[in-house]
């Protein structure tokens, strides 16, 4: 009974607590929608009211839910939010307020989102926040850069800036004018968009002449959108100036124990006259203590008018043991005005290549050429030693590679050269097969030494002068390999040709190839596809023949190799010899000997088809044979020796065993199965 009244109790307070919760309500309601606020600058306030629209007492908090968003994704941001009171009664009305600041705000229209928030609580309600911001009314104004003060022969930078105030795009046109007598240079010339509150530098440079006269020289710089035009103004003063102008010389190609010049003048690019410049004669060693005198007349007492030059002759005087290079010293003119620039001496090899012969400076693909270089030492008392003549066939920058994947390249050694000698050298190299027509490369020849009595001191000579270039024919074939087997034949009369071709003209070919003899009436003729593509499993092809000579007698015939394409034409030749001589005595072996397999013609590259006619002996002889060709290997097929497992029986017995263990495995299994089980039952 106890448990039920306290139960009892339990019940009635739960249900005062529920209808409590019931009645109880916390809410609140913003009474308007939405608020719209209109500007075009400054601060604005957003001011509304939040009502209790509940049964308790709440505190209210004000939250952004999301900025303004305008034009092109720009923002207005909401500050400043308060609202008064915080604490609001059951059916009272607070006030709530934000702050917009629209002075950077693009013209257009935002919308945001603000939300009052009941504290410790889900009730809430929002806001719908719109700004129209509209034209402020402002246009553009251009900066004008400072005056610059400038000498003559100079160059002047200056800066223009436009700055658009209005809070909507503009479009100006930029123009220049002024600055006559000088090159006036400047960007954004023409039609330019400014973004709302944007900026645009217009960068000018002002080349200032030489000899520009001193004074203020004036340029504008105009932009208009159509309405309204501004204009920058810029400025320079161009100061008195003395200044001289020299550019880097070079006095190329001396030949060491003599002298060379070169002139090279001195301009006034000031704009007052320049009086008694002058430039220092200096001296260069190189590193065996050999001297380069290098001397300028006039060097003294220099005199230059406004707007004139003058004329400078430098002199080169080189010792007879200078090494070769280029040579170069710091030169500075000296007085009103000063100028540092480069001269350069350059300083000819002793040892020297005087000429490069190619022979010939055309060929095809395959083809043999000459390089003959010829070489010299230029010296009057100095002998050199370890000459040596190099040549590299270049293509670009890198060495041309032949079919190997090698350089193409060859050295040949002179050893000592004495003072005064000249000597001709001479290269061979092949044309790669994988060059195409119209290729061009070229000879690149070095020719080394050391002096003789010195050998630390190392002179070269270069010389790229040469070129050879790659021609194609529309049809050519390359009989490079042409050879018999036995070129002397005696007992036996037959032997095999190998012919190897190479398709190094410009067209693929079907090729029919001709062998023959016309005095012994041989002839035999083959066809089959070339390809001119180096790449081309068809580019190389190589046949065998065989040649029967049975009834042949002594002497040495020529046999003739001829290529031809399906039209006729031409494509490449070539002979050989063979030699026939008598058979002056025949041995008979004491005991027999094991037959050996003949020797079948190969073939590499395409499907032949072969027609051999051999119309027998020389001119006025009897007994002409036919004999056909052989197209085919004969295959050897030899019996091994069998064993018993070979045979019927054999293989009975086999598989009754097989089947015989697999019987005693399954039984086996079996069993240590059966055991596991009965073990399990005892327990």
């Amino acid at each position: 009974m106890k448990n039920k009244v306290i139960l009892s109790v339990v019940l009635l307070i739960a249900m005062v607590l529920g209808s409590y919760s019931v009645l109880a309500v916390k809410n609140i309601n913003i009474t308007a929608e939405s608020l719209s606020i209109t500007g075009s600058s400054g601060s604005q306030a957003g001011i509304f009211t939040v009502k209790n629209i509940g049964d308790e007492q709440v505190n209210v908090s004000l939250i952004i839910v999301n900025q303004l968003i305008g034009p092109q994704g720009k923002t207005i941001t909401m500050t400043d939010l308060n609202i008064t009171p915080g604490t609001i009664n059951p059916n009272n009305i607070a006030t709530g307020q934000f702050v917009v600041n629209l002075d950077n705000a693009v013209m257009g229209q935002y919308t945001g989102l603000l939300q009052a928030q009941v504290q410790d609580s889900s009730a809430s309600d929002f806001l719908v926040v719109s700004v129209n911001v509209t034209d402020n009314g402002q246009s553009f104004i251009v900066i004008s850069p400072s005056t610059n003060a400038s000498y003559a022969d100079t160059t002047v930078y200056q800066t223009v800036k436009v700055q658009n105030n209005a809070n909507k795009d503009i479009n100006l046109v930029i123009a220049k004018e002024g600055y006559d007598g000088m090159i006036f240079n400047a960007d954004r010339i023409g039609s330019q968009a400014i973004p709302a509150f944007g900026t645009l530098d217009v960068a000018a440079n002002v080349v200032v002449p030489a000899n520009k006269a001193t004074g203020m020289y004036t340029a504008r710089i105009n932009a208009t959108d159509g309405t309204n035009t501004r204009t920058a103004n810029l400025a320079i003063s161009v100061l008195p100036t003395y200044k001289v102008g020299a550019s880097d010389f070079t006095i190329s190609s001396v030949d060491p124990g003599s002298m060379a010049s070169v002139s090279f003048s001195l301009q006034n690019t000031g704009n007052l006259d320049l009086t008694s410049l002058s430039i220092s004669n200096y001296t260069l060693i190189d590193a065996s203590g050999n001297k380069i005198n290098l001397t300028f007349s006039p060097g003294q007492g220099i005199n230059i008018p406004v707007g004139s030059s003058a004329a400078i002759t430098a002199s080169a005087d080189v010792s007879g043991s200078f090494a070769s290079g280029t040579y170069s010293q710091q030169v500075t003119v000296n007085g009103m005005a000063t100028k540092t620039f480069t001269a350069n001496v350059q300083v000819n090899s002793l040892l020297q290549i005087t000429d490069v012969v190619v022979d010939p400076d055309e060929l095809m693909p395959g083809e043999e050429f000459d390089v003959e270089v010829t070489i010299e030492n230029m010296a009057d008392e100095m002998d050199l030693r370890d000459v040596e003549v190099e040549v590299f066939i270049m293509d670009g920058n890198s060495i041309l590679q032949d079919d190997d994947d090698d350089d193409l390249k060859d050295t040949a050694d002179v050893g000592d050269f004495n003072n005064g000698d000249e000597e001709k050298v001479t290269l061979r190299f092949t044309m790669p097969y994988n060059t195409e027509d119209g290729d061009s490369y070229t000879i690149k020849a070095v020719a080394r030494g050391k002096n003789d009595d010195n050998t630390k001191q190392k002179f070269e000579y270069i010389d790229t002068s040469q070129t050879i270039d790659v021609t194609r024919d529309d049809h050519k074939v390359d009989i490079y390999n042409a050879e018999l087997e036995s070129s002397t034949l005696s007992c036996s009369r037959t032997t095999y040709i190998n012919v190897g071709l190479k398709d190094i003209g410009a067209n693929d070919e079907t090729v029919i190839l001709t062998i023959k003899n016309d005095q012994l009436g041989i002839r035999m003729q083959d066809n089959f596809d070339m390809s001119s593509d180096y790449d081309d499993d068809e580019f190389d092809v190589e046949k065998s023949y065989q040649l029967d000579f049975t009834s042949t007698p002594t002497g040495t015939y020529p046999v003739t190799i001829i290529a031809e394409n399906d039209d006729g034409d031409k494509l490449g030749d070539e002979t050989i010899s063979v030699n026939i001589q008598d058979c002056s005595s025949i041995t008979t072996p004491t005991t027999p000997s094991t037959p050996t397999t003949p020797t079948t013609p190969t073939t590499t590259g395409t499907t032949s088809n072969i027609d051999v006619v051999y119309g027998g002996s020389p001119s006025g002889m009897t007994g002409a044979v036919t004999v056909p060709a052989v197209s085919a290997a004969s295959s050897i097929s030899r019996a091994k020796k069998g064993s018993w497992t070979d045979s019927t029986l054999g293989t009975a017995v086999l598989i009754l065993g097989n089947l015989l263990l697999v019987l005693l495995v399954i039984i086996a299994v079996m069993y240590l199965v059966g055991n596991s089980g009965s073990k399990k039952d005892s327990f």
